[in-house]
Order: C-alpha cells, then sequence, then structure tokens
C-alpha cells in the first residue's frame, strides 16, 4: 500500500528550489557527432557502448538525458515498483524534485512515450543490452506495468496533505470575503441601486413599445 503521506515535505512543488542546476554533460547520451578520433581508449569504448539502438528522437533523448543524469532511475523505479510514497527516492528535497521532472518528460505528450518505446522493444524480443545508454536506462521503468501513471500517483499522495491544506486555505479567505460582502450595508445599498435602474430601464422600454 502508499505509505508515508503525512511527512513535511517542504522541498516540493509548492516550494522554489533554490539549489542552482549543476552543469550537465549531454556528451555520453546524444553526442551524435562524437568524434573518436585523438581519444584515449577509454572515452573510444564509451563511445562504442553508446552506438546502440535508438528508439527516442533527439529532441525526447536530451530531455531524458538531462534528467536521468540527475536522477537514480532504479531508485525511482523500486520506488514504483513498491508503490510506496515513502520510498527514498521520493524523500522530500532534491530527490522529490527530481522524480517530479522525471514524471513530466516521460507522461509530458500522449504521442512521445519513451517508456513505452522502449517496452514494446522488449516485448517483442528486442536485447536490453543492444539499446543506447539513454534507452538503457529506462529498461527498469519499461519492465513495470503502468510506470509513469504510477509514479505521478506517488508524487500526487505524497503531496496531498500540502494541497489539502492549501485549498482549505483558499476556501476560507474565500468564506471570510463573503461573509464581509454579506455584512456589508454599502453593497445592499448599490445592489438597490442597481435593481431600481433596472427597473426603471424596463419601464422605460415598455413604454416606448406601447
Amino acid at each position: 500500500g502508499v505509505a508515508g503521506a503525512g511527512k513535511d515535505l517542504g522541498g516540493t512543488i509548492f516550494a522554489i528550489c533554490a539549489t542552482p542546476r549543476p552543469h550537465v554533460d549531454l556528451s555520453a547520451f546524444v553526442g551524435d557527432s562524437m568524434s573518436p578520433s585523438k581519444q584515449d581508449a577509454g572515452t573510444q569504448q564509451k563511445a562504442d557502448r553508446d552506438e546502440g539502438t535508438r528508439l527516442l528522437d533527439p529532441g525526447l533523448a536530451q530531455a531524458v538525458g538531462v534528467v536521468a543524469a540527475r536522477v537514480d532511475l532504479p531508485m525511482v523505479a523500486a520506488a514504483v515498483a513498491a508503490f510506496d510514497s515513502a520510498h527514498a527516492a521520493l524523500a522530500p528535497g532534491r530527490c522529490f524534485d527530481g522524480a517530479e521532472v522525471l514524471c513530466d518528460v516521460l507522461a509530458g505528450r500522449a504521442d512521445r512515450d519513451p517508456v513505452g518505446a522502449v517496452r514494446k522493444h522488449l516485448q517483442a524480443g528486442g536485447d536490453p543490452t543492444a539499446l543506447r545508454r539513454i534507452e538503457r536506462c529506462l529498461v527498469p521503468l519499461a519492465e513495470i506495468p503502468r510506470a509513469v501513471p504510477r509514479l505521478r500517483l506517488l508524487l500526487l499522495h505524497a503531496t496531498l496533505p500540502e494541497r489539502l491544506a492549501c485549498a482549505r486555505k483558499q476556501l476560507d479567505i474565500l468564506i471570510a470575503a463573503a461573509r464581509d460582502l454579506e455584512a456589508s450595508g454599502l453593497l445592499r445599498d448599490v445592489v438597490k441601486i442597481i435593481q431600481r435602474s433596472l427597473d426603471w430601464n424596463a419601464g422605460a422600454t415598455e413604454d416606448d413599445q406601447t
């Protein structure tokens, strides 16, 4: 079951994170024009490993790569598999913010489903080790049924107490404003003037028609 909804989640979507974004080198993920010349053996092997089967278009691959560089995807997949909002991968702060960004990227558009693309590849008998690195990092999520909707539910559940508190606060403001308006003598006088003006205008219209 889902657990841990009552924790203090200060660093959620309701708070602005002042932590500067780290510089992310995407060459390992989307380096289409990597030149192997004059590279050492380790760099050459890394480039060769990334030349696998590509399932995502360059723009989507770059978006996923940025998030993958900041999020522990196996840990997020473990939280989704356990369906546990109290999992360490969804801890308040940078982990939770990263999981939210990941969810937004993976579910941003119905016609661009990176996890679904990897899942179709696996279901068709494709070799996950033959995938490019950016596609391989999505394999843990692709192996979980309805992984992205489950992740979104976990994020909503974790922020539910704050959402309810915010809604109650806004509702209290509306109720207080309505009571002030109801008790306002000036407002009642204004409403009477408007009603009499409308009555006079309706009577004048009837006289013109007769």
